[in-house]
This record gives structure tokens, sequence and C-alpha cells, in this order.
């Protein structure tokens, strides 16, 4: 009966990915925020306020996670983002949006360890954690054609109405939060839950992550190749579209064409990453948005939008990958914990990022800073294979 509950987790997880891929903002986010007159700089601040939140909740989230119940952590996280959603989709002021990007920031300190321990011990369970990568890559695949659709509809809900892109998606993931309570905690050794076994399950995740080479480098990794991106999604795309000549009503078959493409990418992560292997798949994960950023920065034109489909394509294959080759390191009583010290790494660097580069693109203009990325890219490729020639990983994973 236990295998049969596990099984259907894989099963519902995929049912989740179908309404969680409803991203019907990611269309119009930024110009939802610039149509109430809010600048970089402030949308800067409200990334700030969110990564400041996740630094201080993320690794006692995740040890919550890991000592009390994944499947509760998961549906938290969950409903909390469902409801800062709700919040910006009915909100008007920067009061009510901040507080919404900290509910929202809570949410994903609930979310981020917890969700993907949940599937990988199912697996475990079931003597499958060798499918994790591909149960991964058939999640991004269907939340993928969800994303597509979404973004297809999405500027066409704005021009109706402006809120109504926020409204939809905080509606789909409160229903895809009733689906994660059905859903089985897989069996692990875990202690009796109080503060003291808390504060230990936290120390000792952030030990072993120090000690362990390979996921030091992994979440080095993560942040450095990954920061340039996360500030150009949420803080330049739209509008750089729009200086490229690109009408909001084109975003309906531009985001989805982008979105779409970076989500199917990551659908056959598992067999790209097979005829890749480890290390030529983060090199090239790497290299290819260093090479776009540059030439977005340097090219003024539409046909640079096939570097931003590469941009994409690149973030959602490298996250898939690295997110297994990090739980492949990690020990199943730590795993929820470990994952969100990953996570709330990247947010400490983006804590003093966010509200730096929303300055400069005030000030300079988002073509400059666009530009910068690449070069920054560049530096940290050269930096973090240096620092480790080999990357031979598979030797050192936790058994």
């Amino acid at each position: 009966m236990l295998n049969k509950n596990l099984e259907s987790n894989i099963r519902k997880y995929y049912i989740i990915s179908i309404l969680q891929g409803l991203w019907f903002i990611l269309s119009i986010n930024i110009i939802y925020w610039k149509s109430f007159g809010i600048s970089y700089e402030q949308i800067g601040i409200f990334e700030f306020l969110g990564a400041l939140t996740i630094i201080l909740l993320e690794i006692p989230t995740g040890a919550v996670a890991d000592l009390i119940s994944r499947k509760m952590s998961f549906f938290i996280g969950v409903l909390l983002s469902s409801i800062a959603n709700l919040m910006i989709g009915l909100g008007s002021s920067l009061y009510v949006f901040g507080l919404a990007f900290v509910v929202w920031a809570i949410g994903d300190t609930f979310i981020s360890g917890a969700k993907s321990a949940l599937i990988y011990d199912s697996l475990k369970d079931l003597n499958r954690e060798k499918e994790y990568l591909k149960v991964q890559s058939k999640f991004h695949f269907i939340s993928s054609v969800s994303l597509i659709i979404a973004t297809i509809i999405s500027p066409h809900l704005y021009l109706v109405n402006r809120r109504l892109p926020y409204v939809f998606l905080g509606i789909s993931w409160l229903i895809s939060s009733f689906i994660i309570l059905t859903m089985t905690e897989p069996s692990r050794a875990s202690k009796k839950y109080n503060l003291k076994n808390h504060i230990a399950q936290m120390k000792n995740g952030f030990k072993y992550s120090l000690a362990h080479k390979a996921i030091r480098w992994y979440f080095l990794f993560g942040i450095l190749i990954g920061l340039p991106m996360s500030l150009y999604n949420d803080l330049i795309s739209q509008t750089y579209y729009l200086s490229l000549g690109f009408s909001i009503a084109s975003l309906s078959f531009l985001i989805p064409l982008i979105y779409g493409s970076a989500g199917l990418t990551a659908g056959f992560a598992s067999k790209i990453e097979e005829k890749l292997g480890e290390k030529k798949s983060l090199i090239v994960s790497s290299l290819i948005p260093a090479v776009s950023f540059l030439l977005m920065g340097l090219l003024k034109i539409p046909f640079v939008i096939a570097f931003v489909l590469l941009l994409y394509m690149s973030r959602d294959f490298r996250g898939v990958v690295l997110d297994n080759y990090v739980n492949k390191h990690i020990p199943s009583k730590m795993r929820a914990t470990i994952i969100s010290i990953g996570s709330m790494s990247f947010n400490f660097v983006a804590l003093l990022a966010y509200p730096f580069a929303g300055k400069l693109m005030d000030v300079y203009g988002i073509i400059k800073v666009i530009f910068v990325f690449g070069i920054f890219l560049i530096i940290s490729i050269a930096l973090l294979f240096k620092a480790n020639k080999g990357l031979v990983f598979s030797k050192d994973r936790f058994a």
C-alpha cells in the first residue's frame, strides 16, 4: 500500500506541474509594476525584501521540512505563494506590494527544500532515485506546456484588466495546494521535534555543506552563474523586449516562445545531460548565457531574441541538472535543510545585488547593464573552472 501511495506522489506531482506552470504573470509582471509608476530601483527594493526574508527563514523552514513534514512544508509554501499573488493582483500601494513580496518569500522558503526532498525520497523509498532527473525533466516538460498556454493568454488578460494575470495565478496555485495535501510523506529516520533538535539540524546542515567540496562548488556555481539571469528576468526582460520594438500585444507570442523553449529544454534535460555528461553540461550552461548577454548588450536589433531564447534554455537546463547533482550528495535526513542553505546563499548575494542593479539600470540604462552581465559571467566562469579543474564529483557522492 505504501508503495502505491508513493507512486501516486509522482503522478500528483505531474498534476501539480500543470497548475503551477500557469505563470500568467511572466509576460507582464515588470509592465505591471511600471503601470503603477514604480521605478526599477523600487522593484529592486521589493526583491531586496524578498531576499532578506528568505535569508532569515530559509534554513529554519528547511529544518522544519526535515524534522516534521516535507508534505506540510510544501503545502504551506504553495498556499502562502498563492495568497501573495492575490495580494499583488488586488493591491495598489507600495506597502501592499512590499508585504506581498515578504509573504511570497516566506512561501518560497517552505517550498525550496521540501518539494525536491519529498520527490527524491519518494523515489528513494521505491528504489528509483536514479530516475529523479527523468522525473524532474518530465515535470518541467508538462509545466512548460501550461506555461506556453498561460503566457499566450496573459497579455490579453492584462489588456482587459491588468490585475487578472496575478489573480489567475493565485487561484491556480491555491488549487494545487490542496492536491499536495493528498500526497504521502516518504519514510525517513527522524528525531522528535523540539527546539534543540531544530537548532542541531540547522548546524549539522551548515557543517555538512561547508565540509563537502562538491556541494560548496555547486552552490557557488549556482550563485555566480544564476544571479545575472535572475536580475535580467525580474528587473529588465519585458522592458528590454519593448525597447527592441515589440508591443505589449506581441508579447502573447514572444513570451510563450521564450519560456516554452526553455521549459521544453528542461523537459529533455535528462537526455541532453546523458549525452554531454556532468562537466560539459555545466560548461555549456554557463558559457551560453555569458555570450548571449554580451551580444544582447552590443546588438539592439530584433534578431537578438535568438540569444534571449538561448539564455532561458540554458537557465532551465542548468537548474534541472544542478538540482540533480546536488541531491546526489545529500543524505535524506538533512536533504531539505541543505537545499535550503543553497537557496539562502543565493538570496544573501541577491539581497545586495537587486537594489544595486536596479539603481544602475535607472542611471545607465538596461543595455549597458546587460553587457556588464556578460562580462561578469566570463570572469566568473574562468574563476569557477580554475578553482575546480577536474569536476570529478561522482567519486565524492553521498552513499
